[in-house]
C-alpha cells in the first residue's frame, strides 16, 4: 500500500483542549479558511518523504502494555490545517466512532483510551514541513483528514485497518460531479481479484454465520483513487464496513470519457459467503 504522508493529516473532536507549544494549536473549527483537495490546483505536499504510517505505529506502540498479553486496537481520525507557509499551525480532532476501521475488537482485542494519544501524536506532527497548497498562483490554507487503525498484538506485529490516503472530508465533494456514465468505465487494477485480495472476513461474522452480499458506490477521481465510499445495499454492518475498507483500499484505472480521465463513480458488489 503506497504510504503517504498525510499520516500527518488526520482528526477528532478535542472539547475544552488548547495547547500552543510546539506551533500547533488544537482549535475547534477552521473548515471554512482552509481549503480541500477539491478545492485547490496542487495540494500541500511533504518536503521529505517519511514513512509516516510505520511512525504513527511507533507512537501506538509506545502506549502498548506488553503486561496485557492480549492485542490491543488503537484507532485514530484528525484533521490538520496547513497554513500559506506550509506549516501546519492547527489539528482537529475528529470522532474516530463516525467512521468504519475495519475491525470489531474480535480475538479478545482490547480498546485503548484514544484521547491520550493525542498529545503525543502533535508532538510528531510538529516536525512536518509542506510546500503550500496552490490556487493559480496563490500559496493558500489547506486541510486534510487521515484515519488509521492498528491492533498491536503481543511481540510487537502489527495489523492495520484503515489506508492513510482515505480522505475523510467530504464538504466540497460534489456527487454530481463524478459521471455515472462513461466511455470508458473505471476498472480495478489487476480486476476484481485485487479487490478480493483486499476483502477481510471478519472473524466475529464468521463466528456468527454471518454472510451476505454487500453493493458499495465507489467515487473515483481522476488519478484513479478512491475517495469516497457509501453503502448502497447492506448486509450487516460488520460486512458493509469490510467491504467498504476492500474498495477504499484499492487503485483503479480511471474512467474516461472522450479521451480523458474523469472523476466517475460505480457500484461494486462484495460477497461475503462462508464455506
Amino acid at each position: 500500500m503506497k504510504q503517504i504522508f498525510f499520516i500527518v493529516i488526520i482528526a477528532v473532536v478535542l472539547s475544552g483542549c488548547e495547547s500552543k507549544d510546539d506551533g500547533i494549536e488544537i482549535i475547534p473549527d477552521y473548515d471554512a479558511v482552509y481549503f480541500t483537495d477539491q478545492d485547490v490546483d496542487s495540494p500541500a505536499k511533504p518536503m521529505l518523504e517519511e514513512d509516516s504510517q510505520k511512525e504513527l505505529e511507533n507512537v501506538f506502540k509506545e502506549f502498548y502494555d506488553e503486561k496485557l498479553g492480549r492485542a490491543q486496537l488503537f484507532k485514530v481520525a484528525f484533521r490538520i490545517y496547513i497554513n500559506e507557509n506550509g506549516v501546519i499551525d492547527k489539528l482537529k480532532i475528529l470522532d474516530e466512532s463516525s467512521y468504519k476501521f475495519g475491525t470489531t475488537g474480535e480475538d479478545g482485542i482490547l480498546f485503548f483510551d484514544n484521547q491520550k494519544l493525542y498529545p503525543r501524536i502533535k508532538e510528531m506532527l510538529s516536525k512536518y514541513e509542506f510546500e503550500p497548497a496552490k490556487k493559480g498562483k496563490d500559496n493558500v490554507k489547506y486541510r486534510k483528514d487521515i484515519a488509521y487503525a492498528c491492533s498491536i498484538l503481543p511481540g510487537g506485529k502489527v495489523k492495520g485497518y484503515i489506508p492513510l490516503d482515505f480522505s475523510l472530508d467530504f464538504s466540497s465533494l460534489n456527487p454530481d460531479n463524478f459521471f455515472v456514465v462513461v466511455d470508458q468505465t473505471p476498472e480495478p487494477i489487476g480486476g476484481m481479484e485485487a479487490i478480493m485480495k483486499n476483502v477481510k472476513y471478519p472473524e466475529i461474522a464468521k463466528r456468527a454465520g454471518i454472510q451476505g452480499k454487500v453493493y458499495i458506490k465507489a467515487y473515483i477521481n481522476e488519478e484513479g483513487n478512491v475517495v469516497r465510499t457509501e453503502v448502497i445495499k447492506s448486509a450487516d454492518k460488520i460486512l458493509d464496513s469490510a467491504a467498504a475498507n476492500a474498495v477504499i483500499k484499492t487503485k483503479f484505472n480511471p474512467g474516461k470519457q472522450k479521451g480523458e480521465s474523469v472523476k466517475t463513480q460505480v457500484v461494486v458488489p462484495i460477497v461475503f459467503k462462508l464455506k
